[in-house]
């Protein structure tokens, strides 16, 4: 009996210590799990809160917003992203899929071509679905376009929409890394109708600039004729001085030698008298020829 009793202590005591041991386990292990629980919750938290910054952010923009997962489902989106599609925007739920979207929007009939055959455009949407790359036209119900155009460098796609030639929207799409796609939708009326008034201003100044050069060319081209005009009135004018000049000469010349031819006779004469005034003459001559050599 003593031996069993003793063998039972020896039992107790080898059970208390393994139970000791497995409670200071346990209590471990538990505690991991509530730093674990506390970390996850914490996580939760952060994670809330930056989805709803996230969520505030994508609303503060103007242009539309739509993410989806790697499983195609839609997981965030503005208000701005419903406005495209204001027929069916009650159904964008977060968690619909893509196909669901496209259906929804195929049986709305607001593309062109779901309207005839909605089965068979969502076929054909899907197939171009997740390639941000070529091109495409979608026209819609309200005699607009939605035209994409991809991006061969950075993956993206930029599409327009002109609805009714009013409205112009840019709209891009990239793949994601681990999966799904972003979009991002852009009002581009504003920019488009700037840029269209600057192409206005610039032609019109173009204009103003040929027509001024035609003016200043056609000025130009008179103020030569009349700078010609005034070089041959100069030239004519310096050709009446010389021959003027040359006719003052001839003057000048001819009144000498009718001078000397007139004034040769006188001469003789002159000395004649002067020799008959060395004679003797009678009273009567000499008073003549006194009064002749006066």
């Amino acid at each position: 009996m003593s031996a069993n009793a003793f063998s039972m202590f020896e039992t107790a005591i080898s059970l208390e210590a393994k139970v000791r041991d497995r409670t200071i386990q346990l209590e471990d292990a538990l505690g991991r799990l509530a730093k674990a629980n506390a970390d996850l919750s914490d996580a939760h938290v952060r994670a809330d809160a930056a989805r709803m910054r996230l969520r505030d952010a994508i609303e503060s923009i103007n242009e539309g917003f739509v993410l989806f997962d790697a499983e195609d489902r839609l997981v965030l989106h503005n208000e701005a992203y419903l406005g495209f599609w204001p027929q069916v925007a009650d159904h964008l739920d977060e968690g619909v899929t893509f196909h669901d979207i496209a259906r929804i929007v195929a049986h709305s009939q607001s593309p062109a071509g779901a309207q005839v055959a909605p089965d068979r455009w969502v076929s054909d949407r899907l197939a171009k679905h997740g390639i941000a790359d070529g091109a495409q036209v979608q026209r819609l119900d309200d005699g607009g376009c939605l035209d994409w155009r991809g991006g061969h460098a950075d993956n993206q796609t930029i599409v327009r929409r002109c609805a009714a030639g009013q409205r112009h929207f840019e709209i891009r799409a990239k793949n994601m890394a681990g999966g799904g796609q972003v979009f991002g939708f852009i009002d581009v009326t504003d920019m488009l109708r700037a840029q269209a008034s600057l192409q206005e201003t610039a032609e019109t100044l173009e204009r103003r600039v040929s027509e001024r050069t035609g003016e200043l060319v056609e000025l130009n081209r008179k103020l030569e004729g009349e700078v010609a005009e005034r070089r041959a009135v100069q030239a004519a004018l310096t050709q009446a001085k010389i021959a003027a000049e040359k006719a003052n000469l001839s003057k000048t010349s001819f009144l000498a030698a009718a001078s000397h031819d007139l004034l040769q006779p006188l001469n003789a004469a002159r000395l004649f008298v002067a020799a008959l005034g060395d004679r003797r003459l009678a009273l009567p001559t000499r008073a003549l020829v006194n009064q002749t050599s006066t």
